[in-house]
Order: C-alpha cells, then structure tokens, then sequence
C-alpha cells in the first residue's frame, strides 16, 4: 500500500488519532480536527459543526483503516526512556547522569533516531553521551553497552545523530 498520494494533514489528523488511542491518552476527534484545522488555516475562523466538520471527520475515520493496514496492525512502541531507567540502576548512575540521559532522550524524539534504531541502542547512546559530558566513570571491565544489546558501532552512529 503506498500513502503518497493521501493528503498529509489528512495522515498526520488520523495518525494523532490513533496515537492518542495506543497511549491511552485519547483525545476527541473534534479537538484533534480543530486543533489540525487551525494549523492549516490560521486565517480563518475556528472549525463549526457544519458538513465540512463532518466530511473531514469521516475521512480521518476511513484513513484510519488504511494506516493501520500499512502499519500492519502493529501499534506497539518500546521507548527508550523505559530502557534508560533499568540500564542505570544497573550501572550504578548518579542523579546527575540519569537526568541528563533523560534529558537527551527527550530532545532526541525531535529526530527520525526512534524510527532508525531500536530503544536499547538510543538509551545507552544518551548515556554514554550524558557520562562523557559530565565525566562520569562507568566502572565495567567490558563495553558495558554490549550487555545491553548495542554495539560500538551503533552507539557511535546514534550518539552522533544525538
């Protein structure tokens, strides 16, 4: 199935849509719909209850269906944020590492580096950077990402994207 010739807002309304319902954060279709219309069309007035709120809002219904057939149904997620917290306990971290490995983490959802690389990969990159920065020791006698399911290369790659 290709997405090419679909209208990006009309992706990007239902997209939210479906984002809202995995994370169990869901918002109306009417704030997502209001909140899109707004983006495309600051100059207009705010979006009524007329026939193009209803027509917008069926074909973000329909579109539904054609996402979730190119997704392969397969809506589950794994973050790296859930991967940081256990990998540094295990590595005895400071406060002051974990902050700063969350606060990269953070910052790096502003990248495509969740839809390149698997969530183990990105935390021990965001740790990795964070202990450089602060000069923080992790006492291993091995690569101590290799436990973690990354490789040198790896952590180099998503450390320089970070």
């Amino acid at each position: 199935l290709s997405m090419a010739k679909i209208p990006l807002m009309l992706t990007a309304q239902t997209c939210l849509f479906l984002a809202s319902k995995v994370e169990e954060n869901s918002r109306r279709m009417r704030d997502i719909l209001n909140v899109t219309y707004r983006l495309e069309h600051p100059e207009r007035e705010p979006l009524q209850v007329t026939n193009e709120y209803w027509q917008m809002k069926e074909a973000v219904v329909r579109h539904e269906q054609l996402v979730l057939r190119v997704l392969e149904f397969n809506l589950t997620s794994r973050h790296p944020h859930h991967y940081v917290l256990h990998f540094l306990k295990d590595l005895q971290a400071t406060e002051e590492l974990a902050t700063l490995s969350w606060s990269l983490l953070n910052d790096s959802y502003r990248s495509t580096l969740c839809l390149q690389h698997k969530p183990e990969a990105i935390a021990c990159s965001a740790i990795y950077i964070a202990a450089e920065f602060i000069n923080f020791q992790i006492q291993r006698d091995e690569e101590w990402w290799d436990k973690y399911s990354t490789n040198r290369l790896e952590l180099e790659d998503v450390s320089m994207q970070i």
